[in-house]
């Protein structure tokens, strides 16, 4: 919202007309006052033409003895006859017309200091009215303003989150913000930095607040749109293919990890304006833009990535995607050195990628990891390493931070993540919020191999973790329980080797339990 303008010329005018109106007043009264040659000055009794009366009181006996001789000439000519005693009226006038006098002289003081104050306010400017409403249209049609702080977002609010110095790299994209939209409060721990992004042609997502994903302190949910995209019963499938790709724009491209991370994962928001609907769980193709080094003239393979956000996206109007990225990068083993020449084409592209930079988008594709949501009270036990948290954010916020009707998660999630140490935790503080919000319904347990050790001294594994657990899980799975598994290839044997050793402690065969999660459709597994 704009500051209030006030013109600054009619006080201005206003107070100098005061001040001439009170002058004026001043003249007229003192145009009755005249000076004497004794420094006494005499005013005219009304009525009495030949009276005169000191201002000071009445004249001195040498005053009268100089008014009864006919040659003096101390007075007005006017003045000739004797004076009179004043009576009591006569006594009353004379200190109401002192009253009149002084009274004049205070006006007028009083309009000089309010031309003052209007020559100050004139050249100083009026305080202008501040107001940190940023419009916000694009997350919800009846999105009215953001206070800027998860308070975003349809109906999001202030935002506070406080990062020690040595996590303030990875949390480059979430910073200090206050939002509220709708006058609902909504915030978070993790709020997205106030990046303004410059996207579908400076229109849309320019200069606005990246009103992005972990914005949450309340239990309050936000609420999405269009609610349209509950309709169909089917998930979308490769709506777009690799010769017939869809042009979306970047948005944002953010560092989520610290600066004694093991590499760089980027959170990056893809505008598809609607186009390329999704379901949680699914993945996009991307193309990176170049030749194919292997087939000239052709362009590079698509690369899948899991899509880290709901199908409502990041601002929770069906218009972006988001998608968590490791940059791929290349040392050689004698050297040390990087070589750029074997890096990632596909991941470097995206993470050197600025607001506004077309990209290539198919899909979305895959079945196994869409999130069952037939029964409410399900429990799903997911497990990741790395960026496979990636499907997990979008299950999550589904459940704990939209307001999605009909869609009411009473059941268990629980989440086993995997990474090197604490600065390579993704979405942590989003998490974390989770647990504190929904305990009953939400678990978090986190594999540090670089800073935790198992119950045998060696690392902690994502797999340790869960043989730490793995009496509960199994009787979680017994009951009906989904488990998913997202991440590095690397990450399935140590998990397969631990639970068909866990099974085998139990008593049980690991071949026949697998075959019937498998047959059950409780049994999710996406590995790159």
């Amino acid at each position: 919202m704009a500051a209030h303008k006030t013109s600054e010329y009619p006080p201005l005018i206003s107070m100098l007309i005061m001040f001439i109106i009170v002058l004026e007043s001043t003249i007229i009264n003192a145009r009755e006052l005249r000076p004497s040659d004794h420094g006494l000055e005499y005013y005219y009794e009304p009525g009495e033409s030949s009276e005169m009366t000191s201002f000071f009181g009445p004249p001195s006996s040498n005053d009268l003895t100089s008014i009864s001789s006919p040659s003096s000439s101390i007075l007005p000519s006017a003045v000739k006859s004797p004076m009179k005693t004043l009576s009591k009226d006569q006594d009353d006038d004379r200190v109401m017309n002192h009253v009149l006098v002084v009274g004049s002289l205070v006006c007028g003081l009083s309009g000089v200091a309010l031309m003052v104050a209007s020559a100050l306010i004139y050249f100083l400017g009026y305080p202008k009215t501040q107001n940190s409403s940023v419009n916000c249209d694009h997350i919800h049609n009846n999105t009215k303003s953001i206070t800027m702080s998860h308070s975003a977002v349809s109906q999001a609010g202030a935002v506070s989150v406080s990062i020690g110095n040595e996590r303030s790299l990875r949390r480059s994209v979430f910073k200090n913000n206050s939002i509220s939209f709708n006058n609902k409060s909504w915030s978070s721990s993790l709020a997205l930095n106030q990046k303004t992004a410059s996207i579908r042609d400076g229109k849309r997502y320019t200069n606005t607040t990246i009103c992005m994903s972990v914005q949450q302190t309340s239990s309050s949910k936000v609420t999405v749109s269009p609610i349209e995209l509950e309709d169909p019963k089917d998930p979308p499938l490769n709506l777009y293919k690799p010769k017939e790709s869809y042009t979306a724009k970047i948005v944002s491209v953010e560092r989520v990890v610290g600066p004694k991370a093991p590499g760089e994962t980027c959170h990056i928001v893809i505008d598809h304006d609607g186009n390329l609907p999704y379901w949680e769980g699914q993945s996009y193709g991307v193309i990176p833009p170049g030749e194919n080094p292997k087939k000239p003239g052709a362009p590079h393979n698509v690369r899948l990535y899991s899509i880290a956000s709901t199908r409502y996206g990041d601002f929770f109007d069906g218009k972006t995607a988001s998608l968590c990225v490791r940059r791929a990068v290349y040392y050689d083993p004698e050297t040390g050195k990087e070589d750029p020449s074997k890096n990632g084409v596909c991941s470097n592209f995206l993470c050197d990628s600025k607001p506004g930079d077309k990209i290539q988008i198919t899909g979305p594709s895959g079945k196994v990891m869409l999130l069952p949501e037939s029964d409410p009270n399900a429990t799903h036990i997911m497990i990741a390493t790395g960026t496979g948290v990636a499907p997990y954010r979008g299950y999550l916020r589904r459940m704990f931070m939209e307001n999605v009707p009909n869609k009411t998660f009473s059941g268990l999630a629980w989440l086993f993540l995997g990474v090197a140490n604490t600065d390579s935790l993704l979405y942590d503080d989003e998490f974390t919020k989770y647990l504190k919000d929904h305990p009953d319904n939400f678990r978090f347990d986190k594999a540090l191999s670089r800073e935790e050790k198992n119950k045998k001294g060696g690392k902690m594994y994502v797999q340790d973790k869960i043989e730490e657990y793995s009496d509960e899980i199994f009787k979680l799975l017994d009951n009906g329980a989904h488990i998913y598994f997202c991440g590095l290839k690397g990450m399935m044997p140590g998990i397969q080797d631990t639970l068909k050793r866990v099974a085998e402690e139990r008593g049980e065969s690991w071949d026949l339990k697998l075959s019937q999660l498998r047959k059950n459709k409780q049994w999710h597994v996406e590995v790159y």
